[in-house]
């Protein structure tokens, strides 16, 4: 632990991810985002046994599921035409939608949210835009934030800088983060390293929390 001007500063990851101050985030791992992933089968047994490790250690889990604007009567252009390119699409009614309660909406079965989990809709590949997670976060004293889920150059890496500067620690799972494709992934992945984000893997938050006392 650093000291400064009488402020403790965690330093060593055994300190910045100590349950108590910590908590876990699955980005969009949702039917229509997370299962086009190119390593999704990988990431989704990491993230099973992590999110468990997580519960019995008192960390809360929280969720983020992207909900799409209805295009004709609430969505704005830009983001009609963004949709378009990132798919692909020569036509709007073939941009695949994460329409509140269709099926490609619903989080992954095999991560379901358990009770006492918290799941925050979102429009924008940013946690902290127009929802209520800083609050949430803020409620329960949460200084730290591991975040998970798809995609690493979209919503993972935004939400990583964005809760930076609100004052996190943004811990970045390098193990338990998806893209389309493995090559921008990885380039993402060696961005955000260069930059000094934090990053660690799922075992090593997991042996942490077990250093800590916790039987995980």
């Amino acid at each position: 632990m650093l000291e400064f001007a009488g402020k403790q500063i965690p330093d060593t990851l055994d300190e910045i991810t100590a349950p108590g101050r910590t908590a876990l985030l699955l980005w969009d791992m949702q039917q229509e985002i997370a299962t086009r992933a190119f390593n999704y089968k990988d990431i989704v047994e990491r993230m099973q046994r992590l999110a468990l490790a997580a519960r019995k250690s008192g960390v809360p889990v929280f969720y983020s599921q992207q909900t799409t604007f209805d295009f004709a009567s609430e969505e704005n252009a830009v983001w009609i035409r963004l949709r378009m390119k990132r798919v692909g699409a020569t036509e709007i009614a073939k941009v695949p939608r994460t329409t509140e309660g269709s099926p490609g909406w619903q989080i992954v079965q095999e991560l379901a949210p358990q009770s006492g989990d918290y799941v925050f809709k979102k429009r924008r590949p940013n946690g902290f835009e127009g929802t209520d997670f800083d609050l949430a976060l803020r409620n329960r004293g949460i200084g730290t934030v591991l975040i998970a889920g798809v995609s690493t150059e979209g919503g993972v890496e935004v939400t990583a800088r964005n809760g930076l500067n609100l004052g996190y620690y943004m811990v970045l799972l390098r193990d338990c983060v998806g893209s389309r494709r493995a090559e921008v992934r990885d380039l993402t992945l060696a961005f955000l390293e260069k930059t000094h984000l934090d990053m660690t893997t799922s075992d090593e938050v997991i042996a942490c929390w077990r250093r800590a006392g916790h039987a995980v």
